[in-house]
């Protein structure tokens, strides 16, 4: 009962935006905030044509690191999908859905993290 509680308060306190997402379940596991969330979009667009497709072809995982929140490390786990491109002459037959206020294509972390990352590589580099 206590663990109910404490995912009701941490649902309605995640201390960022995550823009064009919903959060489906935050969990806080010894000092790490869990945050999984979905796409609220209906439809992709394919970077190679351009065409908008709701076509979803499979979900994956995608667990970027993020910059740490109140003295915890925080874990996104984004489920994204892969959509089909309705483009019959288009050469890409799927493609993943983008979440560019979240994290670039294929980074291994979130823009908030690389933006940190880079003001103290510019700060320290001298």
């Amino acid at each position: 009962m206590i663990l109910f509680c404490l995912k009701v308060v941490i649902l309605s306190h995640i201390p960022f935006p995550l823009p064009g997402l919903e959060v489906k379940q935050a969990d806080l596991v010894e000092n790490t905030l869990i945050i999984t969330a979905v796409s609220t979009s209906e439809a992709a667009i394919c970077p190679s044509c351009g065409q908008s497709s709701t076509r979803i072809h499979s979900y994956y995982l995608r667990s970027p690191h993020d910059l740490p929140s109140s003295g915890r490390l925080v874990q996104l786990q984004l489920h994204a999908r892969r959509f089909r491109c309705q483009n019959e002459m288009c050469p890409r037959q799927t493609f993943a859905e983008r979440l560019p206020n979240i994290i670039a294509v294929s980074a291994q972390r979130t823009l908030r993290l690389t933006k940190l990352l880079n003001a103290f590589a510019i700060a320290l580099s001298g």
